[in-house]
C-alpha cells in the first residue's frame, strides 16, 4: 500500500492511519478519520493540526452541498450595531 503513515501510539486509540486525501474517502470513514486527528491534535501531537482541519473542512464542504437550500435560503443575519450600548 502505497503512502504516507502516520502512527499514533497512545491509549485505546492508537492506530496507523493512511495518509489519504479527504475528499477520496466515504462519509464515515471521513468523519472517523476527522475525529482521530482532532483528538490527536488535542493531546498535542505536533503535526496533527494540519490533517485535522483538511478532514473537517471536507466534512463540512460535504454538509452544504447535500442541504444547498439550508446553506444559501438562511434566514438574513441579525443586525449588528456600530458601537456597543452600555
Amino acid at each position: 500500500m502505497p503512502g504516507i503513515f502516520y502512527a499514533c501510539a497512545r491509549g485505546e486509540d492508537a492506530k496507523i492511519i493512511r495518509m489519504t486525501e479527504p475528499g477520496e474517502l466515504p462519509d464515515d470513514e471521513l468523519t472517523e478519520r476527522a475525529r482521530l486527528w482532532r483528538l490527536m491534535a488535542l493531546r498535542g501531537e505536533r503535526h496533527a493540526h494540519g490533517p485535522a482541519h483538511e478532514h473537517e473542512a471536507e466534512l463540512r464542504r460535504r454538509q452544504r452541498a447535500a442541504n444547498p437550500a439550508r446553506s444559501q435560503a438562511g434566514e438574513p443575519p441579525p443586525e449588528r450595531r456600530l458601537w456597543r450600548f452600555w
